[in-house]
């Protein structure tokens, strides 16, 4: 894997992420948004694939935090 690629992957990454965190905030309880952040950050970070998982994953966690939170 080239590095340039992996810089690519990861400014991807964590502009997902910031572009989720909005929404994250308001349908999630304080506690459970932590827990979610640092699940996407680390799946992020250890990531060296440039496809859009992080949306993906981000929107199943969303559905497991809100169905065990109601």
């Amino acid at each position: 894997m080239m590095v340039d690629q992996t810089a690519c992957s990861h400014i991807r990454s964590s502009q997902a992420v910031v572009l989720i965190v909005a929404e994250v905030l308001k349908q999630l309880q304080f506690t459970s948004t932590f827990a979610y952040l640092a699940y996407v950050v680390l799946r992020g970070s250890n990531s060296w694939n440039p496809s859009n998982w992080v949306v993906i994953d981000v929107f199943d966690m969303h559905d497991a935090f809100w169905k065990s939170s109601n």
